[in-house]
C-alpha cells in the first residue's frame, strides 16, 4: 500500500537552556502575572525573546536543535521507517523521502512518503531547518508544502525551552515570525492527490495522513479550510483522508473552546485521531464542560483523582466517531477506539498502556512528539488501523527513549531498540 503522511505546523529552532530552579524559569520567561511553569506561551517580539535567553549565569548550558510540534512527529515517523525497512542511505534522496518494501510473496510493493509542511523566512534558521528535516527522511520543499516569506525583517520562528535539571519539567516560550503566515491549503493537498509521484509511473494512494498540531487551532479559518477541503477529496476519489490533532498545550485548549467545539462536535468525522496529555485533557473538561457527562463521578470517586483521563479518552473518541488518546508521563497513557467497538461488537474498557520504567529523566522535550510519532507509525501499518493498544505501546517506548536525552534527537541505537520492541 502506498501511504502518504503530511504533518502541518511551525517550523520552529529551539533553544534548550537548561536550569536549576522553578523560579530562575519564573523569574527569565513570565510574560504577565497568569504565567506558570510548564506548557507553552507565545512571545510577540523577537527582543522580548533574546531577553529572556540572557543569563546571569556564564557557565548555564544552552543547546540549539530543531524542533517543532509537528515536524518532530514527522522526523519519528520518518526514521521509524528508516529503521523498520532497513533502508541504507542511498534509498532516500533530498528529493524524495519514499521508503519501500516488498511484503510476503505476492511481490506487492509498500511506499510511505512523509512531508512536512510550514512556513519559514528565507534565513539561516529556516534553511537549515529544511535541511535537518531532509536529514530525518522528511520531505520539505520550498514554495511547495513549504511556504517562504521574503520579508528580510522578518525571521524564521524561535523557541526557547527551560529545561529544570532536577526533574526535567520544561517551560517553553515562542516567538512565532514567518510561521504566523500559513502555507498555501492547495499546496498541501496537492500530495494527497491520486498519483501524484515523481516518477514516470503512478502508484495509487491507500492510505492518507493530515496531521496537526495544536497551535494550527488559533487560526481556526486556515485549520477548518484545510480539514474541510482534505476531507472532500474522499468524495472525489474514494479513498479516506485521516486527520489527527495534537492539542499541544493546555494553553492552547483554553484559548480555542469555539474552535475545538467545531471540529469535535458540529462537525463529526472531520478529527479521526485525537492526541492530548493530562494537562490538556483536564483543561477540556473546563473548557467544554458540557461534553462530559461523567464528569461529576469522574470527580467525585475519591482516591481516584487520575480518573479524568480515561473519561476524555472515551468521551472524545465517541464525539469524533474515532481515536482519543490521552498521555499520562511516567504512568503512561489512556486510549479507546470507536473502530475497536465496532470490530469486537462489545463495548470495551478505556485502555491503560504503562509507561517503561525510567531511572533518570534528562528532559521531557520532544517526548509528546515521539510518543505521537510512534502510535502513528504503528497505527498506519496495521491492517485496518484498529490495533491501538500496539500503536500505544510502541508510542510509549517512544516517548521514554526521548526522555533520556536533551532536545528531540534520538540516535540509530535508540530508533532500533524502538523498532525492536515493535517486533517483538
Amino acid at each position: 500500500k502506498h501511504i502518504v503522511c503530511c504533518c502541518l505546523g511551525d517550523a520552529v529552532t529551539d533553544v534548550i537552556v537548561s536550569v536549576r530552579s522553578d523560579a530562575d524559569v519564573l523569574r527569565r520567561c513570565a510574560t504577565d502575572a497568569t504565567s506558570s511553569l510548564g506548557g507553552c506561551e507565545v512571545v510577540h517580539s523577537r527582543e522580548d525573546l533574546e531577553r529572556m535567553m540572557i543569563s546571569p549565569s556564564t557557565t548555564e548550558n544552552v543547546e540549539t536543535k530543531f524542533g517543532g510540534s509537528a515536524a518532530n512527529v514527522a522526523r519519528g515517523i520518518g526514521n521509524l521507517m528508516h529503521h523498520y525497512y532497513g533502508n541504507d542511505d542511498e534509498n532516500t534522496t533530498t528529493t524524495t523521502t519514499t521508503t519501500t518494501t516488498t511484503t510476503g510473496g505476492g511481490g506487492e510493493e509498500e511506499r510511505i512518503r512523509v512531508y512536512f509542511s510550514g512556513t519559514i523566512a528565507d534565513d539561516v534558521e529556516g534553511n537549515l531547518f529544511l535541511k535537518d528535516l531532509s536529514k530525518n527522511r522528511v520531505r520539505a520543499e520550498k514554495r511547495e508544502t513549504i511556504r517562504v516569506v521574503e520579508n528580510t525583517n522578518e525571521s524564521s520562528a524561535k523557541c526557547v525551552s527551560f529545561v529544570n535539571t532536577e526533574t526535567g519539567q520544561r517551560t517553553m516560550r515562542t516567538y512565532l515570525g514567518a510561521s504566523k503566515k500559513k502555507p498555501e491549503v492547495e499546496k498541501v493537498l496537492e500530495i494527497f492527490r491520486e498519483g501524484r509521484d515523481d516518477e514516470t509511473e503512478t502508484t495509487p494512494i491507500t492510505t492518507r495522513l493530515l496531521h496537526c498540531e495544536g497551535y494550527a487551532l488559533y487560526d481556526p479559518k486556515f485549520l477548518v479550510s484545510l480539514i474541510t477541503k482534505a476531507k472532500e477529496l474522499e468524495e472525489i476519489d474514494g479513498q479516506k483522508v485521516l486527520v489527527s490533532i495534537d492539542l499541544a498545550s493546555f494553553e492552547v485548549v483554553r484559548n480555542s473552546r469555539e474552535t475545538l467545539l467545531k471540529l469535535l462536535v458540529q462537525k463529526p468525522g472531520f478529527v479521526d485521531i485525537l492526541f492530548c496529555n493530562e494537562d490538556e485533557a483536564k483543561a477540556l473538561v473546563e473548557v467544554i464542560p458540557e461534553l462530559f457527562d461523567e464528569r461529576e463521578h469522574a470527580a467525585n470517586e475519591e482516591g481516584e483523582e487520575y480518573k479524568i483521563e480515561p473519561m476524555v479518552a472515551k468521551t472524545i473518541a465517541k464525539k469524533i466517531n474515532g481515536t482519543c488518546v490521552v498521555t499520562q508521563g511516567k504512568r503512561g497513557c489512556r486510549c479507546y477506539s470507536v473502530s475497536s467497538l465496532t470490530t469486537h461488537g462489545d463495548e470495551e474498557e478505556v485502555h491503560h498502556i504503562p509507561a517503561p520504567v525510567l531511572k533518570t529523566v534528562v528532559d521531557t522535550t520532544g517526548a509528546g512528539d515521539t510518543f505521537t510519532a510512534g502510535f502513528l507509525f504503528a497505527y498506519l501499518l496495521s491492517a485496518n488501523g484498529e490495533d491501538i493498544q500496539r500503536a500505544a505501546r510502541l508510542g510509549c517506548k517512544a516517548a521514554s527513549k526521548m526522555c533520556g536525552v536533551v532536545g528531540c534527537e534520538l540516535g540509530s541505537t535508540e530508533w532500533e531498540e524502538i523498532i525492536n520492541a515493535r517486533t517483538k
